[in-house]
């Protein structure tokens, strides 16, 4: 088994706050911190269309981005204070990418296992006139059984995994 590692990048997964979920907060991509928010944000956006729409409701809505109808939004406002690096798309489920921190992934026999920090929530200071930590973020785990996964072929991967790029 490789050496487990522990590092800091973007998460993108499924959510859903419904009882029922369609997809249960399902892992989607991880990315180097290196990647831009513009990069990422137009991964989820391209996720969610092909997630969402039959291909010809996607090659229509390609040249057409103001027919998009869950755009992505890259700034949650918490406490009053705009925490970007927050990546949201759709509604139940929605995509949220966010960069975390601690990122591991460890393997047994049946089971993948994810754990990482969520990112921390700020607030701001009026006495002393600065953003600072409200709460650090939680940890998070989420575990997958193997089955589950859906293998991607190489050439795929050599492209960030983008749905157009899919083979």
């Amino acid at each position: 088994m490789p050496k487990k590692e522990n590092v800091n990048a973007w998460l993108v997964t499924w959510q859903s706050i419904s009882p029922n979920p369609k997809v249960t907060h399902r892992v989607i991509a991880m990315f180097s911190l290196h990647k831009s928010g513009r990069f990422v944000s137009h991964f989820v956006q391209q996720y969610h269309l092909m997630a969402s729409l039959t291909g010809p409701g996607v090659l229509y809505r390609l040249n057409r981005s103001g027919e998009i109808i869950d755009k992505v939004h890259c700034t949650d406002h918490i406490n009053g204070v705009p925490h970007a690096d927050r990546i949201r798309c759709g509604v139940d489920p929605s995509i949220y990418a966010r960069k975390v921190s601690e990122l591991e992934v460890e393997e047994d026999e049946n089971m993948q296992v994810f754990r990482w920090r969520e990112p921390p929530t700020m607030r701001y200071n009026r006495s002393l006139n600065l953003v600072e930590v409200d709460r650090p973020g939680d940890v998070q785990e989420l575990r997958i059984k193997l089955d589950a996964l859906i293998p991607i072929p190489y050439e795929a991967s050599n492209h960030a995994l983008l749905p157009d790029k899919r083979l």
